[in-house]
């Protein structure tokens, strides 16, 4: 089954930041296509018209197999931002990926462009640093949420060891709110009074 070039770099695009399983689930195709789309957009001879006005680029990897075993760098054009193109797909995730990329640029291109979005490791930003002398970068939200929510996601694991969904069946660490021997009212108050003095509730 064949499908149109737009179709593939739509596939690509909507790679960034999730697994082959979960584009293959979500577009209703077979894992297997999404192999064989990128497998397609890497061999081709993608050249960049010399005369294309870029000024601000994208570099992010896609990881490509379970337990990402396998990446590649996607460079993307995003000077209309309603209407991003792919101009480069390399294997790999490292400078030397981001720097095939890059070079598919002219050096005109290179001192065209203002500003790169990058994730937030040193690959990218090092080879950017080493082509576009006149950009400077730029982190999206979207890279931004993803170091927010893996930090998050390590300090749950750590501090929350057992499986999600075990009920603790003892009390809740750091509460101390009085209640025994007390009527609804006191309770109340003594905890309205913990609160309001930073004390632990």
């Amino acid at each position: 089954m064949s499908y149109t070039y737009r179709f593939e770099q739509f596939v690509l695009r909507s790679l960034i930041g999730s697994t082959v399983e979960e584009v293959a689930r979500r577009l209703g195709i077979s894992a297997e296509t999404v192999d064989r789309i990128v497998e397609n957009q890497l061999a081709e001879d993608r050249r960049i018209d010399p005369r294309r006005v870029i000024t601000d680029i994208g570099l992010d990897e896609l990881s490509l197999k379970k337990r990402h075993k396998l990446y590649v760098t996607l460079m993307t054009d995003l000077s209309d931002p309603a209407r991003p193109r792919i101009l480069a797909v390399e294997r790999g995730r490292d400078t030397a990926a981001a720097l095939r990329c890059l070079d598919r640029l002219t050096e005109e291109q290179h001192r065209q462009v203002r500003t790169h979005r990058v994730d937030m490791g040193a690959a990218y930003p090092a080879a950017c640093a080493l082509r576009l002398p006149n950009s400077r970068a730029v982190t999206d939200r979207f890279h931004v949420a993803k170091k927010f929510n893996e930090v998050v996601d390590k300090v749950r694991k750590k501090n929350h060891p057992p499986v999600q969904g075990e009920a603790d069946q003892g009390p809740a660490e750091g509460l101390s709110v009085p209640d025994v021997g007390l009527p609804p009212r006191s309770r109340e108050l003594e905890y309205r009074r913990g609160a309001s003095v930073g004390g632990p509730l």
